[in-house]
């Protein structure tokens, strides 16, 4: 998971997965204010011993190579993504890339795709142009939600 927040999300996969990597990059902005580490912290150390919560600053490529490490060596098999949407932090169209560099071929899905909300529109651009060079199909997004999905190939 790249984008841990409150943990929430990295938790609910630990539910069924053999083992959870969750990154978060995330240094505040004024779109959601300032990280609350504690919190994820907190949900992720009394819920879950097979979650590695691992927390850095993706400009200053604190933990680029250990998310790159783990796509390369296949060790991952899905991920979620939801992280920053703009430079300086990890963001949709950084986030693809490495996934080209890697050949990542898992399956990826991605919260906040709102095509009708113009603070969105990186993620919506990132992805769709994600979808057309890639040739994965895009599903999604899911009803109630913004998080879109392509699947493994």
């Amino acid at each position: 998971e790249l984008g841990t927040h409150h943990g929430k999300s990295a938790v609910a996969m630990a539910a069924t997965a053999e083992y959870v990597w969750t990154f978060d990059t995330y240094q505040g902005d004024s779109m959601i204010g300032a990280p609350d580490y504690q919190t994820a912290k907190k949900s992720v150390e009394e819920t879950s011993d097979n979650i590695a919560l691992k927390i850095g600053d993706w400009s200053d490529r604190e933990v680029e190579p250990e998310v790159f490490e783990l796509m390369q060596a296949k060790l991952v098999d899905a991920i979620f993504y939801d992280a920053a949407h703009e430079p300086p932090h990890l963001h949709e169209k950084e986030f693809f890339g490495l996934v080209d560099e890697v050949d990542f071929r898992g399956l990826i899905a991605v919260h906040d795709y709102k095509p009708a909300e113009p603070a969105m529109r990186h993620v919506v651009a990132s992805v769709d142009e994600y979808a057309k060079r890639s040739g994965r199909k895009m599903f999604g997004p899911m009803p109630g939600t913004s998080i879109v999905w392509f699947e493994p190939f």
